[in-house]
């Protein structure tokens, strides 16, 4: 183990979870700092196979990295973000299914991104019930990646999911002007509605005001369309936008700023 990283020392948890440090570590400076990891919860089911039972570990990390480093600056506002010894820190959520046996898997890791903190991969690969914390065999399906003996692990990533039991969610710092105010900057959501009815627009991040000169909705019928204006949209809070409907679009998309905070 690196120097500096610490960890619980619940072995299955230690190994595992250093398996995903792998996937997270990168080519830049940056580095996990810490590892919580709580009791792994075994599973096993027949259609695992010859793989047989796997664990399933949940916890958090916590890592940090160098805002001067140049392969970070791809990361918005990096520079402005509180540093602790001179580096950005931040806390993700984990989750790891690996063969209880680690002589039985494959030695390869299938890392899913999780769709906005949400686990896919078993209901796509393994023809599962949706789940974002599976247990059941209606949940792992037939069993595909684990009768290949695949290590599969989530990590949050996705700043706007908001941290609710079993999704994938990041705790980032808030980066402010050198003056220490807000930053505030312009935003773009988009709707592709389900159905004619369908006249609200829920916001990734809460305006920095609701006035009728924040913001622009804008619609088209095809992804190659032109986009015409919306003029009768109005502000329900800062975080959502209605405007009159029925109205038949494949998608609107509103612009507008927004300070950043926490939600």
């Amino acid at each position: 183990m690196k120097p500096g990283l610490r960890s619980t020392k619940n072995p299955a948890a230690i190994a595992a979870a250093a398996a995903l440090a792998l996937t997270v570590a990168s080519g830049a400076e940056a580095r996990l700092v810490k590892i919580n990891a709580g009791s792994p919860t075994r599973i096993d089911l027949p259609a695992f196979g010859p793989t047989g039972a796997y664990l399933k570990i949940s916890g958090t990390f916590e890592g940090e990295l160098d805002p001067a480093d140049r392969r970070n600056a791809v990361i918005a506002d990096v520079g402005l973000a509180p540093t602790n010894s001179g580096k950005v820190r931040y806390t993700s959520t984990f989750q790891i299914l690996r063969p209880a046996e680690l002589g039985k898997g494959n030695r390869k890791i299938f890392y899913d991104f999780a769709n906005r903190g949400s686990k896919r991969i078993l209901q796509w690969f393994n023809d599962g019930t949706p789940s974002n914390d599976p247990a059941s065999a209606a949940e792992f399906g037939n069993g595909f990646l684990m009768r290949h003996g695949y290590t599969v692990a989530w990590s949050g990533w996705g700043g706007d999911v908001r941290p609710v039991p079993n999704a994938m969610s990041i705790e980032l710092p808030i980066p402010t002007n050198l003056d220490g105010s807000p930053i505030a900057g312009w935003v773009l959501a988009e709707l592709i509605p389900a159905a004619p009815t369908e006249t609200r627009i829920s916001l990734p991040y809460p305006a920095s005001k609701t006035t009728a000169a924040n913001g622009v909705l804008t619609v088209r019928q095809h992804e190659s369309d032109a986009r015409t204006s919306v003029a009768d949209w109005t502000w329900v809070d800062p975080l959502h936008i209605e405007f009159p409907g029925p109205r038949k679009s494949s998608g609107f998309m509103n612009s507008y700023t927004r300070r950043r905070t926490r939600k």
